[in-house]
This record gives structure tokens, C-alpha cells and sequence, in this order.
């Protein structure tokens, strides 16, 4: 859900947690606080309903971060390309799909 947020140009605050530590670069796409940490979420909070520009930012540059680095057609080719490595490297014969 961070990833589809970011895309939609909204700064994630999220614990810092696996798979949040992927979607989100600390301070310059949102805020990641300790997981469980209540003070440190209620501060982060804060700091964004206090701070619009910053808060701007944020959404900016997760929204520029998704379109340039999670576009699925990126990720689809990523793994065709490994599809047809590992037939290749099983001695499969790989279909010739690519115009």
C-alpha cells in the first residue's frame, strides 16, 4: 500500500518494518519511525500536519521514485529476462516472443 500511496503523490509515515524499509527512503520520501514506538509516530505525525513543505516534498519525491523505479513494464521485462535465463540455463529452448 505504500508504493500505491507514494505513486499517488502521499507521504508515507510507516514502521520501520520489512517491506516499509523498501518502499519508503527514510527523510526523503516519508518518515520511518521504530516499529512500536507510539512517541516516535505521534512526533512524526505532528511534524507533518505542522510542516506542509516538507510534507510536499515527501509526496513529490515518492511519487518521481515510484514512476521511475516500480513502472511494471520495467518489472515485467526484469522477469521475463529472468525467465529466459533460467530456460536457458536448463537447456529449454526459450520462445522467441520479442518483436
Amino acid at each position: 500500500m505504500a508504493l500505491e500511496a507514494a505513486a499517488m503523490g502521499v507521504p508515507i509515515l510507516a514502521g520501520r518494518v520489512t517491506g516499509s524499509v523498501d518502499a519508503v527512503v527514510d527523510g526523503v520520501t516519508g518518515i520511518l519511525v521504530p516499529a512500536r514506538d507510539s512517541a516516535a509516530l505521534g512526533q512524526a505525525m505532528s511534524m507533518y500536519a505542522r510542516d506542509e513543505k516538507t510534507r510536499k516534498a515527501h509526496g513529490i519525491a515518492g511519487r518521481q521514485r515510484a514512476i521511475a523505479e516500480f513502472r511494471p513494464e520495467s518489472l515485467w521485462k526484469a522477469q521475463y529476462e529472468e525467465y529466459i535465463r533460467l530456460l536457458n540455463e536448463n537447456c529449454i529452448p526459450s520462445p522467441n516472443l520479442q518483436s
